[in-house]
């Protein structure tokens, strides 16, 4: 395969799992790449701090669209937002289901190393940075779709193909958010395979790690303040994407939270569907 189709494909297996954060691989100059993705995050289980307990299920339904566009050979910009609700069948709650306008929120990737290019051997290398938008929702509890704060954020992004048809990434980076939201420390580690000319897989851990904040079980918590809590978090979780052809992909995803503090315990679902213009 070729350079191009080679990252072409991968894009592709990387925006339809809709799991996954940035990638040093950008589209072409002058492409546009549409995902619209359906996600539900379902929690049966809550993080009172580091304590795994019990919770009746809380459910948040998902839907929202990115748009990718490659401005020159290194660089992207990308902006993404969408629709959320949230219900929960916690009594102790005492909830009605939640719904809004998701975050916006707006990056540049700027690569620096393009592996195709430079020296064997080196990885591509880019920077992203992005801003956010906070949304149109009531934010605080446990059932809200977001913490309701606006921010910016920066991160350091590497990838290597290490076969034609087997990839690597990482990335790792900083958010600061207002409004007495934490600001976070975040990264990713992901692996691609890509099988034939259209079907692809990947494999992926995210972790997010709040920098400060209250746990739940402090005296000072209080159920309405719950975006300002310590909340960590870490992801696993696996995709495939089907090529249909060269323009349309259809992509599913798995993930699961396997460890957090002040966060829900979820199963996630994704289904996406991506658009190359």
């Amino acid at each position: 395969m070729t350079n191009k189709y080679i990252v072409a494909t991968l894009l592709a297996s990387i925006s339809s799992t809709s799991l996954a954060d940035g990638n040093p691989w950008l589209p072409v100059p002058g492409a546009i790449d549409l995902t619209f993705s359906v996600n539900q995050q379902k929690s049966d289980h809550l993080y009172e701090g580091e304590k795994r307990l019990p919770l009746e299920e809380l459910t948040v339904d998902s839907y929202t669209l990115e748009a990718q566009y490659g401005i020159s050979e290194n660089l992207s910009a990308a902006i993404r937002s969408g629709y959320s609700r949230s219900d929960s069948e916690d009594p102790l709650l005492n909830l009605d289901e939640e719904s809004g306008i998701q975050d916006t929120v707006i990056s540049l990737t700027w690569r620096l190393v393009d592996e195709f290019i430079e020296e064997p051997g080196l990885p591509s290398v880019a920077l992203k940075f992005a801003g956010t938008i906070a949304g149109d929702y009531d934010a605080g509890r446990i059932t809200a779709i977001g913490d309701g704060a606006d921010g910016i954020e920066a991160s350091v992004i590497v990838g290597k193909f290490l076969t034609d048809s087997f990839a690597v990434s990482a990335d790792f980076g900083y958010r600061h958010r207002d409004t007495g939201v934490a600001d976070e420390r975040f990264g990713s580690l992901s692996a691609y395979y890509l099988l034939g000319n259209q079907w692809s897989f990947n494999l992926g851990y995210q972790v997010v790690d709040s920098v400060s904040g209250n746990d739940i079980e402090d005296a000072q918590f209080t159920p309405t303040r719950f975006n300002v809590t310590e909340k960590d978090y870490s992801l696993l979780a696996v995709g495939a994407n089907y090529r249909v052809n060269e323009k349309f992909g259809i992509g599913l995803a798995f993930g699961d939270v396997v460890d957090g503090r002040n966060a829900t315990d979820s199963d996630v679902v994704s289904i996406s569907f991506d658009l190359s213009i």
